[in-house]
Protein backbone atom coordinates (compact mmCIF):
# COMPACT_ATOMS: atom_id res chain seq x y z
CA UNK A 1 0.00 0.00 0.00
CA UNK A 2 1.37 3.15 -0.81
CA UNK A 3 -0.07 6.83 0.50
CA UNK A 4 1.49 10.35 -0.55
CA UNK A 5 0.91 14.04 1.90
CA UNK A 6 2.50 17.16 0.81
CA UNK A 7 4.86 19.66 2.95
CA UNK A 8 4.31 22.97 0.97
CA UNK A 9 6.98 25.13 1.65
CA UNK A 10 6.94 27.05 -1.22
CA UNK A 11 9.61 29.86 -1.69
CA UNK A 12 10.27 32.18 -4.18
CA UNK A 13 13.41 31.76 -5.89
CA UNK A 14 14.43 35.33 -5.50
CA UNK A 15 17.84 37.46 -5.75
CA UNK A 16 17.30 39.24 -2.80
CA UNK A 17 16.29 36.12 0.01
CA UNK A 18 15.73 38.67 2.62
CA UNK A 19 13.44 40.18 0.70
CA UNK A 20 9.83 39.96 2.69
CA UNK A 21 7.19 38.84 -0.17
CA UNK A 22 3.43 37.48 0.18
CA UNK A 23 3.64 34.32 -1.16
CA UNK A 24 0.24 32.43 -2.57
CA UNK A 25 1.57 28.78 -2.34
CA UNK A 26 0.28 26.56 -4.83
CA UNK A 27 -1.77 23.85 -4.45
CA UNK A 28 -1.69 20.00 -5.98
CA UNK A 29 -3.97 19.57 -8.69
CA UNK A 30 -2.76 16.10 -9.25
CA UNK A 31 -0.30 14.36 -6.82
CA UNK A 32 -0.15 10.49 -8.45
CA UNK A 33 1.22 7.90 -6.31
CA UNK A 34 4.09 5.59 -7.51
CA UNK A 35 3.65 1.68 -8.17
CA UNK A 36 5.92 -0.07 -5.10
CA UNK A 37 8.90 -1.28 -7.18
CA UNK A 38 9.38 -5.14 -7.15
CA UNK A 39 12.84 -5.19 -6.04
CA UNK A 40 11.60 -3.42 -2.83
CA UNK A 41 8.48 -5.68 -2.32
CA UNK A 42 11.39 -8.47 -2.43
CA UNK A 43 13.46 -7.17 0.42
CA UNK A 44 10.21 -6.00 2.28
CA UNK A 45 11.73 -1.94 1.97
CA UNK A 46 9.04 0.37 3.30
CA UNK A 47 8.73 3.67 4.74
CA UNK A 48 8.63 7.74 3.74
CA UNK A 49 10.46 8.55 0.62
CA UNK A 50 10.73 12.37 0.73
CA UNK A 51 11.13 14.59 -2.65
CA UNK A 52 11.74 17.59 -3.22
CA UNK A 53 10.63 19.65 -6.20
CA UNK A 54 10.98 22.55 -8.24
CA UNK A 55 7.82 23.56 -9.43
CA UNK A 56 8.03 25.96 -12.75
CA UNK A 57 5.02 29.48 -12.77
CA UNK A 58 2.55 27.38 -14.77
CA UNK A 59 2.62 24.52 -11.75
CA UNK A 60 4.43 21.87 -13.54
CA UNK A 61 7.33 19.95 -11.53
CA UNK A 62 10.26 20.50 -13.48
CA UNK A 63 12.54 18.81 -10.85
CA UNK A 64 12.15 15.82 -8.24
CA UNK A 65 15.52 14.56 -6.06
CA UNK A 66 14.19 12.09 -3.10
CA UNK A 67 16.00 13.70 -0.01
CA UNK A 68 14.95 10.60 2.10
CA UNK A 69 13.85 7.29 2.09
CA UNK A 70 15.17 3.66 1.22
CA UNK A 71 17.14 3.48 -1.74
CA UNK A 72 15.11 0.97 -3.55
CA UNK A 73 11.90 3.17 -3.37
CA UNK A 74 13.40 6.39 -3.96
CA UNK A 75 13.65 6.24 -8.17
CA UNK A 76 9.88 5.42 -7.93
CA UNK A 77 9.28 8.48 -5.86
CA UNK A 78 10.94 10.24 -7.88
CA UNK A 79 9.03 9.44 -11.31
CA UNK A 80 5.68 10.08 -9.43
CA UNK A 81 6.42 13.29 -8.72
CA UNK A 82 7.31 14.61 -11.66
CA UNK A 83 3.50 13.40 -12.98
CA UNK A 84 2.24 15.73 -10.40
CA UNK A 85 0.48 19.37 -11.21
CA UNK A 86 0.14 22.31 -8.85
CA UNK A 87 -1.77 25.91 -8.85
CA UNK A 88 0.45 28.44 -9.71
CA UNK A 89 2.23 29.81 -6.75
CA UNK A 90 1.93 33.55 -6.74
CA UNK A 91 4.59 36.24 -5.19
CA UNK A 92 2.72 39.94 -5.27
CA UNK A 93 0.57 38.73 -7.70
CA UNK A 94 2.92 37.33 -10.54
CA UNK A 95 3.65 33.53 -11.06
CA UNK A 96 7.26 32.44 -9.70
CA UNK A 97 9.29 29.15 -9.32
CA UNK A 98 8.92 27.28 -5.76
CA UNK A 99 9.45 24.13 -4.05
CA UNK A 100 7.77 21.77 -1.86
CA UNK A 101 8.74 18.37 -0.29
CA UNK A 102 5.94 15.14 -1.32
CA UNK A 103 6.30 12.28 1.13
CA UNK A 104 5.15 8.85 -0.55
CA UNK A 105 4.62 6.77 2.53
CA UNK A 106 5.29 2.91 1.04
CA UNK A 107 3.85 0.10 3.71
CA UNK A 108 5.20 -3.24 2.50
Amino acid sequence: MIFGSLTISAQENSSKPNENKLLDAGLPISMPLPPYPKKAESERAGGAVEVQVTINEKGKVIAANAISGHPSLRSAAEKAALKAKFTRTLSEGKPVKATAVLVYNFLP
